[in-house]
């Protein structure tokens, strides 16, 4: 999960210059941004973990975690960038 929010995190700074500490906050932030569901999901699925809700997680979210890192965040990155 902290790759996943760490990555959201960058994600919010690039596109709201807003610069968001702590697990909790970039949730709430990246909750309300226009999301796909799936990621939302994937976020909510991520808090859950991290705050111990659930101690196992299905192993398919390890890649849709790496999806959403590299095929969602990291391009809208770089297009905040070049704007």
């Amino acid at each position: 999960y902290k790759s996943m929010f760490f990555v959201t995190r960058d994600l919010i700074y690039a596109t709201t210059n807003k610069l968001i500490s702590g697990y909790n906050n970039i949730f709430n932030e990246a909750i309300q941004m226009e999301l796909p569901t799936e990621y939302k999901q994937l976020l909510e699925e991520g808090n859950r973990l991290r705050n111990e809700e659930v101690r196992e997680i299905d192993s398919s979210l390890f890649y849709k975690n790496i999806s959403y890192i590299n095929k969602f965040v990291l391009p809208l990155i770089e297009k905040a960038e070049i704007e």
